[in-house]
């Protein structure tokens, strides 16, 4: 017979100080499974979403970048209610983990965490990846492994902070749903230029000479040529 056998029969458990019996059943199990599975399917919905661009474009070999108008009203349709998502679940996140943190502070931070997310999506996919990941992951790990989770009062005193600054709260959320559309354009601009320089620079010579850039390459092409000696350039070396 093990040892903890031979102390749980002759109540041995039961004089020492400070051994509590387990009151937990099956049915706390089974909640503690499907709520953690919820929490990280959730968890995994919100930094896939947020890891890459979601202007859907069309892109050929011959022809510049494009984006449908459908694709364009998707978008403006479901970035707001995408923001909002993001928003909410990282502020829940950031409660729960975070006792010592005030209500503005949790907000600002839940802020930048989702407007850095969406600007390295357009900028660096991986270091998107990371930063949605790693965050909202890492205060989970806190919870579990920590057992830092906010009370009620916590929570009540949050949320009476958050009602009372209700107006910020608000600019925060419309300040990252109009930063994540200028982002997005701007990306899409980066993408045309780069398709245009690209066509420029890989065109072949005619007759010795290349062919004159047309449309966005030709501000980009005046910028490289800007104070250089065309014919240094011809020299051979």
């Amino acid at each position: 017979m093990k040892w903890y056998q031979l102390h749980v029969r002759y109540g041995i458990a039961a004089e020492l100080p400070g051994v509590k019996m387990w009151t937990a059943d099956w049915v706390t199990l089974l909640l503690a499974i499907v709520g953690l599975a919820l929490i990280m399917l959730i968890l995994l919905a919100v930094y896939r979403s947020m890891q890459a661009p979601r202007l859907r474009t069309i892109a050929g070999e011959d022809t510049p970048p494009g984006v449908r108008w459908q694709a364009v009203v998707r978008y403006l349709i479901t970035t707001p209610f995408l923001v909002a998502f993001w928003y909410i679940i990282i502020l829940m996140v950031i409660t729960t983990a975070s006792n010592g943190r005030t209500g503005e502070e949790i907000v600002v931070i839940s802020a930048g965490v989702i407007g850095a997310a969406r600007l390295l999506a357009h900028i660096h996919g991986e270091a998107a990846h990371e930063l949605g990941k790693t965050v909202p992951l890492a205060l989970l790990s806190l919870v579990l492994i920590g057992g830092s989770i906010s009370g009620q009062d916590r929570w009540q005193q949050i949320l009476l902070e958050w009602e009372k600054n209700s107006g910020t709260l608000d600019s925060y959320y419309w300040l990252l749903v109009i930063f994540d559309i200028l982002v997005t354009a701007a990306w899409f601009a980066s993408l045309q230029l780069s398709w245009s320089y690209k066509q420029h620079e890989n065109a072949e010579l005619v007759d010795g000479v290349a062919p004159a850039p047309r449309g966005i390459a030709v501000p980009l092409t005046w910028l490289r040529n800007f104070g250089r000696d065309k014919r240094a350039d011809q020299e051979p070396r």
